[in-house]
């Protein structure tokens, strides 16, 4: 097995909130925080830890859909090797293709799921991105074979369109 170190980082950096027209009294509170969520992960399997890396881009057709079986034999990694999850760290699904100079997507991207930690369905809007993430020991959720395994991404009707899904898991 591959080891694995990474980071999963999620938040507003480098955000200015300034009051601006009228009259600006310097002296005015200004906000500068930024909340972020930082975790560095190590290889293994506890909490912290990770041992698998799914990352892949789709190309769905108009109506068509896309299963991505967390612990079958339909996903695999970089070397090939088949990933069988037991628990989810970190889910992302960004509708847009990775390819900055690509055509943006047109329609809506239905993410439906039966992992028990993440909301059954979440519609993503073209270019609008979903992230879930937990770090601890049970990470956002447990992988159940057959039962609680899967993330179907389900494109609206009118064009095709490119998904990334990005998967950090256990097993």
């Amino acid at each position: 097995m591959p080891a694995f170190t990474g980071r999963i980082k999620s938040g507003y950096e480098n955000v200015r909130y300034v009051k601006t027209g009228g009259t600006v009294d310097y002296a005015e509170p200004v906000d500068t925080s930024s909340p972020i969520f930082v975790r560095d992960l190590t290889t293994g399997t506890a909490a912290n830890q990770a041992n698998w890396f799914f990352k892949r881009e789709y190309t769905i057709a108009s109506g068509g859909n896309q299963v991505v079986d967390l612990n079958g034999s339909s996903i695999s990694d970089i070397f090939g090797t088949n990933l069988a999850m037991t628990s989810a760290v970190s889910v992302m699904v960004i509708n847009r293709a990775v390819d900055d100079a690509a055509a943006e997507n047109t329609t809506n991207v239905t993410m439906t799921t039966t992992l028990a930690g993440l909301p059954a369905t979440v519609v993503l809007a073209p270019g609008s991105m979903f992230q879930m993430a937990n770090a601890n020991a049970g990470g956002v959720s447990v992988v159940t074979p057959t039962s609680g395994d899967t993330i179907t991404l389900t494109n609206a009707s009118g064009a095709s369109a490119k998904v990334q899904i990005c998967v950090i898991g256990r097993g």
